[in-house]
């Protein structure tokens, strides 16, 4: 009978993009669920899956296995168990929100679209923006309707969700669009 574990992977390494190195909070946690064997035999660490994240962990974890400490918190006999002691754990520690963590979803319980971790169907993700003068915006899965009313650079601004507010120094390569001008200022966040 197949084990299934709740486990937290911490990167000890330094790799990080250029964006955090003059940053005292480097994310370096993840928190997952698998089949015990991954841990065990395949020297799994967690798969985030943010675009932002992904290139990066999946380098180190190939290059710099040893820079990696995956700690199994609990044991279970079936993975919705795991899975529901992982999403209880993000809650726990706001994953999405807190910094430390490379989390930018929560655990899913479900298969239904074919994936229980990734992304959420974007008709169900709930944002909040921040424009820079504080107004804000809540909106429910109209992210790229928004973007275009308000004549935004949806692609950057789901670069920077959670990650606080789009300065000018983040996009100096294409600071000649309009569109991603203006999004100089604004923050993102998933509620």
């Amino acid at each position: 009978m197949d084990t299934y574990v709740t486990y937290i992977s911490e990167y000890h390494g330094d790799a990080f993009p250029p964006k955090f190195t003059n940053c005292n909070v480097k994310p370096k946690k993840y928190i997952g669920s698998c089949q015990k064997q991954k841990i065990e035999n395949e020297k799994y660490v967690g798969s985030p899956k943010s675009t932002q994240y992904y290139k990066l962990w999946e380098h180190e974890r190939h290059q710099n296995f040893h820079l990696f400490n995956v700690t199994i918190i609990e044991e279970f006999n079936t993975i919705e168990e795991a899975r529901n002691y992982e999403l209880q754990l993000q809650k726990h520690y706001n994953v999405v929100g807190n910094p430390d963590f490379l989390n930018k979803r929560y655990a899913q319980n479900s298969n239904f679209g074919g994936s229980f971790f990734g992304e959420k169907n974007s008709a169900c993700i709930k944002y909040k923006l921040i424009s820079p003068n504080g107004e804000e915006h809540h909106i429910q899965g109209r992210l790229p309707r928004f973007c275009e009313e308000q004549g935004l650079s949806i692609s950057l601004l789901k670069k920077f969700i959670n990650n606080g507010i789009v300065g000018a120094g983040d996009i100096q390569k294409n600071f000649y669009k309009e569109n991603t001008r203006k999004c100089v200022g604004w923050e993102i966040k998933i509620e």
